[in-house]
């Protein structure tokens, strides 16, 4: 869960100064175009990471629905990289950005909560049953 969570605040500062980058004024929009190529390597790097977790993240929810995420805003990314690099494109709009870029971090968050929460649950009941058992296995010594 340590990987995931460096890697998803890795994403959030490549976000966030893009995003700060992308509300000063530009004579045009071909600066975007390394920008896009830069966070789109850094989420190819998280996307492999993911998929490279043991078999105890794939089971939840959150985890198919953080890796839409990602597909689909790598595949926005490079779509927007070769859109600004025409001439007299336009930007996309920040906001669209905003909602992939979020919708990525917001997915991933909530995954990694849930598998944080699954094992501590996990470690619970382990340790309940464990002092269940000393308590019965205590109570026939006794006997």
């Amino acid at each position: 869960s340590l990987q995931v969570g460096e890697s998803l605040h890795t994403l959030s500062v490549q976000i966030e100064t893009l995003t700060e980058a992308w509300r000063l004024p530009h004579e045009d929009v071909t600066w975007l175009a390394p920008h896009f190529l830069g966070l789109l390597d850094t989420l190819r790097d998280h996307h492999a990471m993911v998929l490279d977790l043991n078999r105890d993240w794939d089971r939840f929810l959150e985890f198919k629905a953080h890796m839409a995420a990602v597909n689909q805003f790598r595949s926005q990314l490079t779509q927007w990289a070769q859109w600004v690099r025409m001439p007299g494109a336009h930007a996309p709009l920040l906001s669209d950005f905003d909602v992939s870029a979020w919708r990525v971090l917001g997915a991933g968050a909530l995954l990694l909560d849930v598998y944080e929460q699954s094992n501590k649950a996990a470690a619970e009941t382990e340790s309940r049953s464990s002092a269940w058992s000393r308590l019965v296995g205590w109570i026939r010594n006794a006997d």
